[in-house]
């Protein structure tokens, strides 16, 4: 992954930038939690979004069941992380 120098102002100067390196170093942390912290789950932000549960029924179930497994799959951990975008 290469950046701009002007990208990496933007971020040690704390100006708005775009969406993209926010998801890739999210992206990043969510790799070293897993990595490291075995004790700690982090569910999909994408099921937790108002615009997709907003979508219709079959979308709500497919959201239902994903956190319905995510939840019985990590029921051994000690911290689970769900995120909530209102959108």
């Amino acid at each position: 992954i290469f950046l701009r120098f002007g990208y990496i102002f933007e971020i040690l100067h704390m100006i708005r930038v775009d969406f993209t390196f926010v998801h890739l170093y999210a992206l990043h942390l969510n790799y070293l939690v897993k990595e490291e912290l075995s004790q700690i789950a982090v569910a999909d932000p994408y099921y937790m979004s108002e615009s997709f549960l907003n979508l219709g029924d079959e979308e709500r179930k497919g959201a239902e069941k994903y956190i319905t497994k995510f939840m019985l799959d990590n029921k051994d951990k000690e911290i689970i992380l769900v995120t909530y975008h209102p959108m």
